[in-house]
């Protein structure tokens, strides 16, 4: 039979094995954060290259347009473009949101992790 103690001590390890693997996914949270961080960045900086294509594809619309006797096929050309640039920038805008949801979901795990180790561990303030 075991004594208090020996059964206080058990519950104790079992008490630290539980901390250590809510660290465990603590640290594991933490580290989705800085991917889904980072691919936030990565979206924001596909976006800004797509604004600036469709600035270009723009300038080259009106170019063409301004230019007398231009044929229409150059116009045709800079509209294509503009699509497609408005299509890049679509397409980084839903990455973006993608990524902003990650960030936002890793960030409430995060939280919810730290709370539960901080009402676990009585040593924590």
């Amino acid at each position: 039979m075991q004594s208090g103690f020996e059964v206080v001590q058990s519950w104790l390890e079992v008490v630290q094995s539980g901390l250590e693997l809510v660290q465990s996914k603590l640290e594991a949270a933490q580290f989705r954060l800085e991917v889904a961080q980072s691919r936030l960045e990565a979206a924001q900086s596909l976006y800004e290259v797509a604004q600036f294509c469709l600035g270009v594809a723009q300038s080259l619309y009106e170019a063409a347009q301004f230019c007398l006797g231009a044929p229409q096929f150059h116009i045709e050309a800079a509209q294509s473009r503009i699509r497609v640039a408005q299509f890049h920038i679509e397409a980084a805008q839903s990455r973006l949101r993608v990524a902003q949801f990650q960030v936002e979901a890793v960030q409430s795990h995060h939280e919810v992790m730290q709370s539960y180790l901080r009402e676990c561990d009585p040593t924590q303030s």
